[in-house]
Order: structure tokens, then sequence, then C-alpha cells
């Protein structure tokens, strides 16, 4: 086996490991992205609870991608 066709093998081997590894690394990114919109479900309904105003317009907009700091200072 010549140099180039060992380096081809061991970046194969490298590859694959890392390819391994990326299904269990975008679980842990998906579950933390699922935590945080649940916190922020909670901030938003709560306080929107307290100045008596209807949450699940806010929450809506929170699912679209808008901040929640700027919808808390929206409510």
């Amino acid at each position: 086996m010549n140099s180039i066709t060992r380096w081809l093998n061991k970046e194969a081997s490298a590859t694959n490991k890392s390819l391994k590894k990326l299904p269990s690394s975008m679980t842990v990114v998906k579950q933390a992205k699922k935590d945080k919109l649940a916190t922020a479900t909670t901030m938003i309904t709560k306080y929107a609870q307290a100045v008596d105003v209807d949450p699940i317009p806010w929450i809506d907009q929170l699912k679209q991608g808008q901040d929640v700091q700027y919808l808390l200072q929206a409510i």
C-alpha cells in the first residue's frame, strides 16, 4: 500500500467516526432548543397573565422565532 492509499484510509476512518457522532450531537441540540422554547413559553405565559393579556398570540410569535425580550417589552 502506498502512502496516499494509507492516508486516504485514515481520512475515511476519521470521517466515519465523525459522522457516527453527529446524530447524538444533533439530539442534544434539538433537546436544548426544545427546553429553551418551553422556558420562554412559560415566561411569556406568566407575564401575559400577570398583566391580564391573552398569551396565545405572543406564544405564536415566539414559536415563529421572535425574540423573548422583544415580546416581553411588547406585552
